[in-house]
């Protein structure tokens, strides 16, 4: 049970929640490490220190039910560690024709895997399988190959990734290839190597203003979170964003309240470019957050808290914080 505080309602709305879904037994301390949500495709990646059907699954989030998992890829020896979070490729250039799926990444492995997002079958493989393609090449900045999570521009299908303590860049060149087989380091992050350190692509993020809601930023940014390998962190230091290029941009959060301190400060992000929102999932504290960035409708607003918001976007103001 929980709540969902409105601060344009001024108070609280109660949502409907559904039965759990998705969950599966581990003899370690890991479990689910990523998501990434379209319309009502809901993927997750889950990671147990070693190679599994289960480490990348599809669920409808309308039916709440798991639609394939690796199982379904066709081949016998498809399965991999779901260290790394997935998302939905949109293809090169941004057609659905050349190159789109279900992304993921694997640990110490250089090549991004794809299968179809509606069955699971096996587009390019992660690893290397006789019989299928391999997935484009990409080298991490240096040496490494600690894929840690990716997102990917709509409009391009150029790869962001958080490998090792980098936030990287692969330029798109076709369907399963990028420039040079390689990424470059746009930000070098304080510390390397950590799980639950993801990224989030927001596009077409517009500037807003009214009274004292205002956000001055217009154009496409990249959200991550810096975390530490130990201590506590907060919301707005462990958070940060950048442009494409690797510049950094200033959030200026409104909270209704101040945002509670994590010991591991893991989150993932999800952005809704129609209604301009950010959805925040702070999985140590079992909450899920919701931010906008620009003045929404009356009818918008009206939707997001009949609905409970299903996916979200880029977050200057924060509109509702939901607890489950």
């Amino acid at each position: 049970a929980a709540d969902v505080l409105n601060n344009v309602a001024g108070g609280f709305v109660t949502p409907t929640y559904s039965p759990t879904f998705g969950g599966l037994s581990s003899t370690t301390n890991r479990g689910y490490t990523g998501l990434a949500m379209k319309g009502n495709q809901l993927a997750a990646s889950w990671d147990i220190n070693a190679n599994n059907a289960s480490s990348f699954q599809m669920f409808n989030a309308v039916a709440n039910s798991l639609t394939w998992n690796l199982s379904a890829t066709g081949t016998t020896t498809a399965y991999v560690q779901g260290k790394a979070g997935p998302d939905f490729d949109p293809g090169y250039q941004g057609n659905g024709a050349q190159g789109s799926g279900l992304a993921y990444l694997n640990q110490g492995s250089g090549a991004r895997g794809l299968s179809d997002a509606a069955t699971g079958s096996i587009i390019y493989t992660n690893p290397t399988v006789t019989g299928f393609t391999r997935g484009m090449t990409m080298t991490g900045p240096g040496t490494s190959t600690a894929w840690r999570d990716m997102a990917f521009d709509p409009a391009t299908g150029d790869v962001y990734t958080r490998v090792n303590n980098q936030v990287a860049k692969a330029v798109r060149t076709g369907s399963n290839s990028v420039s040079g087989a390689a990424s470059t380091s746009l930000v070098s992050l304080s510390t390397g190597n950590l799980q639950g350190t993801n990224i989030g692509y927001m596009n077409a993020v517009q500037a807003s203003a009214l009274n004292s809601f205002s956000n001055p930023y217009s154009g496409d940014v990249l959200i991550y979170n810096n975390r530490a390998l130990t201590g506590t962190q907060t919301w707005t230091n462990v958070i940060q964003f950048a442009t494409t290029s690797g510049s950094s941009v200033t959030a200026n959060w409104t909270f209704l309240s101040s945002p509670a301190n994590t010991t591991t400060s893991i989150y993932d992000f999800e952005w809704d470019q129609a209604t301009q929102t950010l959805a925040v999932v702070d999985y140590t504290n079992r909450s899920v957050s919701i931010f906008s960035t620009a003045v929404p409708e009356p009818s918008t607003w009206a939707m997001l808290v009949a609905g409970g918001v299903a996916s979200a976007g880029a977050g200057v103001r924060r509109k509702f914080r939901r607890h489950r």
